[in-house]
């Protein structure tokens, strides 16, 4: 067992001075990767700068780098790594990528790397005056404003200017900028401007604000009577605020037609009784929007707790602020808006607009803008907004109140989306031209993303715009809102995503989640293909992966029910009945066991296409268990185990893990054990399998060695510097004394801030110039190497 993994590290420590096994490159139009994924994943990540990992992944400029952005820990222990591109030290907008991780592993990265042509310059940061000047001269050609009221309008504005490498959603048009980013007042709204360095045209300008237009009148829908709400009650006087949601507080004030700039005076509603009744509310001011508002956002924020345990808007419990009787100045009262935590809702012509799914919806743009920060034009737009439509659906779902849950706003019809059928509402099913609603606005092309919610939550049988028939079986809106909420959470999204971009995300996910092989993959597959991206995975089959010693059956979705179908199977299996019918009888044939396949052969209007479901014949069959980093640890931590072959993602293989003597098994997910040993010694560790027809063979390492502690550091935490005492170890040296040790300290990104060698049994590293924070420090001899925890704190 050692021999094999002497060989297995060998190969890795090998690989790693050249590319890293890449399983699938996916490109833009540029021919810049936008995802790739590692399905064999790459190992033990603390020893990988994340920063050159993907400047050799993406085969970056010289004067490119990447800097830390955040970082994000899902509940299934997959690791989030978010990192800003910048060029020559200026940030590159839309210039974004993510590295996820899994057990130790780097499973997969995304983003948009821009490639920065070499006649963009930097230059020197604007001067307050400069910026002062240019931002005139815009607001006067852009925004109408009479000259000689600009600087006073100014004056009261807070703004900032960066200079920035600037380029649009798709990596485009790139050039030199200054970003100014306003925080309007009642003339000026909340806005970004971006305007050329060279020559001081304007690039590009959108506002922060994320509505909902509304150009009719509709009759709003008030979500019944004697609800339950939850209110504060201060000296003897009930508030319309909650406190009882977590830490978040949530309540919801009058802006008295007042645009956003008045928020600070908006005063919270309150009652005497509180029994809020339409008799005292729904009075000639529409005073029961305000009820309307705080129902929806408690059941929105119930939503997210109890579905994806989700505290309020940013996952960390932010207040959240209601306001009603709002008048946006450009677009007057018909509206719904939000920005972050704060949710604006207008009067409308007749009736308020503040429907159950268009308060979901506002809600939804909080997680958005907080976790990705969509571009508000073009393709990354109108994913933000069908994002938002997508959890308006959930939480009407979710309150199971007999609404129609596919129409967002079917109480306001004329701002309505169908999501079931988005051309009945003038929307697009299909992406591109090929659909004859297809456009340019963002809230109109929403329905490419959320229709694919639909088909995946619900399933149908149908063809598309571009003439593509297509069959998807329903997943349920439970897996589907799962595997959105993760694309939205879980960084798989930056803020130029395109729906391409979403396509991958859905399929990554659906892979990390439930499999390669598994049915939620072949149906988010499915789903994107049928709203005109992507291509289809056939593999429609339906059954058990496990075969045992009697009969089982295997179908096709119903929608193939009079279809002809053509059965095969491989060698080690046979077919009893079904031939040619969508449902088939097959068992074991003969005594060999292991994978195997069926096949079904069909056509659904667009050729012939042959579908393969991997099965699994008998008792499981293990090769192999290894040690993930050497042959030898120290008491008091925890080292990974790999249990081979991984099939838990094809076949529902349960795997166990046990040492003689006895140490703890932390953690056994998926074919990755995690083993805590608390005393010195030598440990043999065995695994096995098993499925439903019985229990593997057992495998086993024989001999890793724990023992005693190779290193000490004093202080820690520490400041200036950081006492370093070599242990001896008899097992595998006598002296220590003159001995040479590499030290290396990293951050918690991976990114290396001292490597040196030092000789002897004690010896002190400088730390004065780190930051405050949490780093590595690992010492290596050549035989041995330790990796410890030091925290700096100045």
């Amino acid at each position: 067992m050692k021999k094999i993994f002497v060989l297995l590290f060998f190969i890795f420590v090998i690989s790693d001075n050249i590319n890293f096994c890449q399983d699938s490159i996916y490109l833009r139009q540029n021919g810049t990767p936008r995802m790739i994924t590692f399905k064999e994943g790459v190992q033990s990540i603390v020893k990988i700068n994340f920063i050159d990992f993907l400047k050799k992944e993406l085969q970056t400029d010289p004067l490119d780098t990447f800097l830390p952005m955040d970082t994000i820990i899902s509940p299934n222990g997959t690791i989030h790594f978010s990192f800003q591109q910048y060029f020559k030290k200026l940030k590159v907008l839309n210039g974004e990528y993510v590295i996820h991780t899994r057990n130790n592993s780097i499973t997969s990265i995304n983003g948009n790397y821009i490639r920065i042509p070499e006649k963009v310059e930097s230059l020197p940061p604007l001067s307050n005056e400069e910026a002062f000047r240019i931002l005139l001269t815009t607001l006067e050609d852009q925004d109408g404003l009479k000259k000689e009221v600009i600087p006073n309008i100014i004056s009261k504005l807070r703004y900032t200017c960066d200079t920035i490498i600037w380029s649009n959603w798709k990596g485009e048009n790139i050039q030199l900028a200054y970003k100014f980013t306003l925080e309007g007042n009642k003339t000026i709204r909340d806005q970004v401007i971006c305007i050329n360095a060279i020559n001081g045209k304007l690039i590009d300008k959108h506002y922060l604000l994320d509505l909902t237009s509304a150009d009719g009148t509709a009759d709003t829908y008030y979500s019944g009577d004697d609800l339950a709400i939850k209110t504060d009650l201060v000296s003897n006087t009930y508030y319309l605020r909650d406190i009882s949601r977590g830490s978040t507080t949530i309540e919801v004030k009058n802006l008295d037609d007042h645009d956003a700039s008045y928020k600070g005076s908006a005063e919270i509603f309150t009652d005497a009784n509180n029994v809020w009744t339409s008799a005292e509310y729904e009075n000639g001011s529409e005073d029961m929007a305000a009820l309307d508002v705080m129902w929806g956002l408690q059941r929105t924020w119930d939503y997210f707790h109890d579905t994806h345990s989700w505290h309020s808007y940013n996952g960390t419990n932010g207040t959240m602020t209601g306001y009603v009787h709002w008048y946006d100045p450009y677009y007057g009262m018909d509206n719904a808006g939000s920005l972050y935590g704060d949710y604006l809702f207008g009067d409308g012509i007749i009736d308020p607009v503040v429907a159950l799914d268009i308060v979901g919806h506002e809600f939804a743009h909080g997680i958005s803008k907080t976790q990705i920060n969509f571009n508000n034009s073009g393709e990354p737009g109108a994913i933000n907004e069908g994002l938002s439509d997508i959890w308006g659906a959930c939480v009407e779902d979710y309150v199971n109140m007999g609404k129609d849950i596919w129409i967002n706003a079917d109480e306001i019809p004329v701002i309505a989306r169908d999501l079931e059928d988005p051309h009945n509402t003038e929307n697009p099913d299909t992406y591109g031209e090929g659909d004859p609603y297809w456009g340019e606005e963002i809230h109109l092309n929403s329905t490419v993303l959320s229709h694919w919610f639909y088909l995946l939550s619900e399933g149908a049988a149908d063809e598309n715009s571009n003439g593509d028939p297509y069959v998807v079986s329903s997943i349920g809106i439970e897996k589907a809102a799962h595997i959105v909420f993760l694309m939205e959470t879980e960084d798989y999204f930056v803020s130029s995503s395109d729906f391409e971009d979403a396509k991958l995300a859905a399929i990554e996910v659906a892979a990390e989640e439930y499999g390669y092989n598994s049915n939620e993959y072949i149906q988010v597959t499915n789903a994107w293909y049928a709203v005109g991206i992507g291509d289809e995975v056939p593999n429609l089959i339906m059954g058990d992966t496990i075969i045992c010693n009697s009969s089982y059956q295997y179908s096709l979705p119903v929608e193939f029910e009079n279809e002809t179908i053509t059965w095969s199977t491989s060698a080690n299996l046979q077919i009893i009945s079904g031939q040619n019918s969508r449902t088939v009888t097959v068992s074991k044939y003969g005594s060999t066991g292991g994978s195997g396949t069926i096949t079904a052969t069909y056509n659904h209007g667009a050729g012939n296409i042959e579908c393969e479901m991997a099965v699994w014949i008998g008792v499981p069959t293990l090769y192999y268990i290894v040690p993930e980093s050497g042959e030898y640890g120290y008491p008091g931590n925890s080292y990974g185990f790999a249990i081979w072959p991984a099939y838990y993602n094809l076949y529902p293989w349960e795997y166990y893990c046990y040492t003689d003597p006895y140490a703890d098994v932390w953690s056994l997910e998926d074919c990755y054990a995690q083993i805590y040993f608390e005393d010195p010694g030598n440990y043999d560790i065995y695994a096995y399998a098993t499925n439903s027809c019985g229990t593997s063979n057992t495998v086993d390492y024989s001999g890793f060695l724990i023992m005693g502690d190779y290193f000490s550091l004093s202080p820690n935490p520490a400041s200036d510097e950081v006492a370093v005492t070599i242990s001896e170890n008899p097992e595998l040296d006598s002296s220590t004394s003159d001995q040479e040790h590499n030290v290396i300290i990293f951050d918690m990104y991976g990114t290396t801030m001292i490597n040196k060698k030092y000789f002897g049994d004690k010896f002190a590293i400088p730390i004065r110039n780190l930051k405050d924070g949490n780093y590595f420090i690992r010492i290596s001899n050549g035989r041995m190497t330790l990796t410890k925890k030091l925290i700096i704190k100045h």
